[in-house]
């Protein structure tokens, strides 16, 4: 009978009282208010992303302002691009800026951008890689 009374005043008290030891405040930018201690934020407000992260072998939801980076927001959900090397996009093909030493070379309007090396943009491609502004060819991106 006492042990019955302890779990009770343990366990049971404090789900009564409203409080949840298995819940706590939610990351900046989150929807809710209080979130499981175990999977962090699954909703973010508006102009926020959702981003998983591994805490350990559980994955994590945490609200970005900006996606990390080879990232971009579709949706409210931080999505990687799909451009090797790419370190900013604002869509699954759309590279803005490439990896540190790649350029960005965008073939056509119709072609996927692509980050190339410096040897695949003088050599292969036949283009200038411009260091400077981070592009292979003229007048691109």
């Amino acid at each position: 009978m006492m042990h019955t009374a302890l779990v009770f005043l343990v366990f049971l008290v404090p789900f009564v009282l409203g409080f949840n030891p298995f819940m706590s405040s939610c990351p900046p930018g989150c929807a809710s208010v209080r979130c499981p201690i175990s999977i962090g934020c699954g909703r973010c407000q508006a102009g926020y992303c959702l981003s998983f992260g591994r805490m350990g072998r559980t994955m994590y939801g945490v609200c970005l302002r900006t996606c990390k980076k080879g990232q971009y927001c579709m949706m409210g959900f931080c999505t990687n691009c799909h451009v090797t090397n790419c370190e900013r996009c604002t869509s699954r093909s759309n590279c803005i800026k490439c990896e540190y030493n790649y350029y960005l070379y965008k073939p056509s309007s119709w072609s996927s951008d692509r980050c190339v090396s410096r040897f695949e943009c003088e050599y292969r491609l036949k283009e200038k890689a411009n260091r400077a502004t981070g592009v292979c060819g003229n007048n691109r991106g």
